[in-house]
């Protein structure tokens, strides 16, 4: 659905249908295939807004034209309410509210601030901001530059400390994140350097991740030391009330999970609940200080630069058992072998090899019920509009909790 400026008209072919495209089957979030689409079969130039909906064979998303002028096409202006069921979503406040970009005009806006900061930091802009990912989750965008490639990123209403604590591990930890040049806090949008392209995946040499692992440990040591600065941010603290609280409402009530999950899987839930009570009861008597935990480490959130692990996308960060990370890695092949002689290594000053691996343990036991717990306190916040992208990582989730395993031990799609 191509919206005008105002969000008050969308474009239409002659027979009264909504402009289609043919694309490859690719998460909705990835903005440039549809940009490319759309160029290349109608000759408009468009920035993506939204996705409205979508299942196996259709997926509906909102763009706003960039130029008035319809004129290299064969559509024509409509009024918007002839645009039918989709109208409810395109108008959708909350949505508006927590994801601004959704709305026309707003990427206008965000191109200005991004020209102007280049600018006031002396540094050249080549072309204009290039949309690379927009859904609920982030709005993100690259500019190339005199300095390289330039990255900007907003975040929403709902990871309202992202931008905040973005900037301050790059402030922090600055061999390890990517360097934040710029940042509005009022808008939640930030700028970043470019932080390369190879990610931290299974191509990675053995030698190398136990680097790695050794590098997310000793920050997150260090990290233990800053929770005063962490909690001032406003980044939540999640252990280790968050477990006991999600095992108390399911026991009370299953029907909270009602319409999530089918009852086999149901009854394997509850099946393990006392084993996982008894494992979040030991935890709740930690040797590891809490600190910086990251929330959805997986191996698109960590790249390589310089042999260094950069760690980017902190939306979903707390205060919390450390662990937690790296029993939640998604991505990765990592042996129990490494875990000990290069990550839990890095802790000996809190405990024993034999009392680590124990924590260690207990944690991957408790690593999907605890990002299950996670997700569950995210949709309290999230616009019920927007939900629907990322309920699936809730459901699959769920289905891995009777595993009680760490998550990259686990075969999953």
């Amino acid at each position: 659905m191509i919206l005008d400026e105002t969000g008050s008209m969308c474009a239409k072919d002659v027979s009264g249908k909504l402009p289609e495209v043919l694309l490859s089957r690719k998460h909705h979030s990835w903005s440039r295939p549809i940009i490319v689409a759309v160029k290349e079969k109608y000759g408009l130039d468009i920035k993506v807004l939204r996705t409205l909906s979508e299942n196996k064979s259709t997926r509906m998303q909102s763009c706003e034209l960039l130029k008035k002028s319809l004129s290299t096409s064969d559509l024509i202006w409509h009024t918007l309410d002839s645009a039918g069921t989709n109208i409810d979503s395109l108008q959708d406040s909350n949505v508006a509210r927590s994801t601004p970009w959704v709305q026309p005009g707003w990427s206008s806006e965000a191109q200005n601030w991004v020209s102007k900061t280049l600018s006031e930091l002396n540094i050249s802009q080549i072309g204009r901001l290039i949309q690379h990912r927009v859904w609920s989750v982030s709005y993100v965008a690259y500019t190339e530059t005199d300095i390289g490639r330039i990255w900007f990123k907003a975040s929403p209403a709902h990871f309202a400390a992202e931008t905040t604590i973005s900037h301050w591990v790059s402030f922090t930890f600055p061999k390890n994140s990517p360097r934040v040049i710029a940042l509005d806090q009022t808008q939640n949008w930030m700028l970043m350097r470019s932080f390369g392209t190879q990610q931290w995946d299974n191509s990675v040499e053995k030698k190398s991740a136990e680097s790695y692992l050794k590098t997310l440990a000793q920050l997150q040591r260090d990290s233990a030391l800053y929770t005063e600065d962490l909690t001032n941010i406003g980044l939540p603290i999640k252990y280790p009330s968050l477990i006991t609280n999600f095992i108390n409402s399911i026991t009370k009530n299953p029907a909270n999970l009602q319409g999530l999950v089918d009852t086999k899987i149901m009854n394997q839930i509850r099946s393990v609940l006392p084993e996982l009570e008894k494992e979040a009861h030991f935890l709740e008597s930690s040797i590891i200080p809490t600190g910086l935990e990251h929330g959805d480490l997986d191996s698109g959130n960590v790249f390589i630069q310089c042999d260094n692990p950069i760690f980017t996308d902190w939306s979903d960060s707390s205060i919390s058992h450390p662990f937690y990370t790296l029993a939640s890695f998604w991505g990765v092949k990592i042996n129990q072998g490494m875990i000990k002689s290069s990550y839990l290594d890095e802790w000996s000053e809190y405990g024993s090899p034999k009392q680590l691996l124990n924590e260690y343990k207990s944690v991957g036991k408790t690593a999907a019920t605890y990002r299950t717990a996670s997700y569950l306190k995210l949709k309290d916040k999230y616009p019920s509009g927007s939900w629907w992208e990322l309920e699936p990582y809730l459901l699959q989730l769920l289905r891995l909790i009777p595993s009680m395993s760490p998550l990259y031990e686990i075969k999953h799609s």
